[in-house]
């Protein structure tokens, strides 16, 4: 805990096997900042919108976010768990397809197994409901994650 009752955000551990595909997707992706209008995450580009970021934030109800290449990255024990890319798609790691939200964008090969993706802003739910729904998912990602190892 940081002095104002804040906890420190983990990044996901490179050396968990739980996180190689999805860093490795990242890692390809990456690109350090090289332009003047270019917006920065940690050092690396950030390749999450602005408000997508903002998003994911508040869908981590309180649990710290950190970062990975330029990719808002939530981590339970170091293992990823939740993570807001592009300008609309989050990913979670659950143990089956969310059932009352609308999918977000295919990214293979990430989401050809473990990781989920759903709609970041669930435009055909009223949008408090969406947010909630959302809300619990990540809930749910993080507590599905921390089961997934030592």
């Amino acid at each position: 805990m940081t002095r104002r009752g804040r906890r420190t955000p983990v990044p996901p551990d490179p050396d968990r096997p739980e996180n190689l595909a999805l860093l490795d997707h990242l890692r390809a992706r990456a690109a350090r900042p090289g332009g003047p209008h270019d917006m920065d995450l940690d050092g690396w580009q950030l390749h999450t919108h602005p408000d997508l970021q903002e998003r994911f934030i508040v869908l981590a109800s309180g649990h710290p976010v950190g970062s990975a290449y330029g990719v808002p990255v939530l981590s339970a024990g170091g293992v990823a768990a939740a993570v807001a890319y592009g300008t609309g798609i989050v990913l979670v790691r659950v143990a089956s397809p969310p059932e009352n939200l609308a999918p977000g964008g295919s990214l293979p090969p990430l989401t050809d197994g473990e990781w989920f993706s759903v709609d970041a802003w669930q435009a055909d739910i009223p949008q408090a409901e969406g947010t909630a729904r959302l809300c619990a998912l990540v809930r749910e990602a993080v507590r599905h994650t921390r089961g997934l190892g030592p």
